[in-house]
């Protein structure tokens, strides 16, 4: 769903599994959506004809992480659990 830009089956999704109060149920849509963007990020990282090109590697990545944003927002309702999510990916990311 996140490759294929699925956004409204994601937020159909998140609001069928936010009504388990405890979370739990939401916890492997957000190791998905981490495995993702790590998935994603790795490209980046390993595409050398982009990393020759500074200008669009940035222009790029901070395409992606719009695009990353947008569904949290959106898709996810600014839950916290998607955002420290999306956060230590991006973290774990820049680390490289």
């Amino acid at each position: 769903m996140f490759k294929n830009k699925e956004n409204s089956q994601l937020e159909l999704m998140y609001r069928c599994f936010q009504r388990d109060k405890s979370q739990l149920a939401l916890s492997p849509v957000i190791n998905f959506m981490k495995e993702y963007i790590e998935e994603s990020a790795k490209k980046f990282v390993e595409d050398k004809e982009l990393a020759s090109k500074p200008i669009q590697f940035i222009d790029e990545l901070i395409a992606f992480k719009t695009e990353i944003d947008s569904v949290v927002k959106d898709c996810f309702k600014k839950n916290v659990n998607f955002e420290r999510g999306r956060d230590s990916s991006f973290r774990e990311f820049m680390r490289k």
